[in-house]
């Protein structure tokens, strides 16, 4: 499988998928902090994709809680009993959770989470 990206573009409020919109990393040189590329890190065997920045809810994890799926390392991090914790990302714990947003289109999930 060829890598998947995404780009959000703050001005336009607007998610932008390599695979969709047609732009490959070698066309956006113009990309910086405010339009950060997000890479995906796992598909699912039911077709379900998991990129970087992702808010998920997992069944059994963070008390029910959005837990942000972490930089390219496939690990999430939550907050639990008021300690934050990093767990993997496995097809174990992928299957078990849904994707619910992500940390630039749905920003009010984050006040969620802690």
């Amino acid at each position: 499988m060829q890598p998947q990206f995404r780009s959000w573009c703050e001005e336009k409020k607007k998610m932008f998928y390599t695979e969709k919109d047609g732009w490959s990393l070698g066309l956006t040189n113009n990309l910086s902090e405010d339009k950060p590329v997000m890479q995906l890190v796992k598909k699912s065997r039911r077709g379900h994709r998991y990129f970087e920045d992702d808010i998920i809810v997992h069944k059994d994890r963070n008390e029910g809680k959005p837990i942000v799926i972490i930089k390219q390392d496939l690990q999430w991090q939550g907050n639990y009993a008021g300690s934050p914790f990093v767990f993997p990302l496995n097809e174990f714990e992928i299957h078990r959770s849904t994707v619910i947003g992500n940390i630039h289109e749905n920003p009010e999930l984050l006040k969620v989470a802690k």
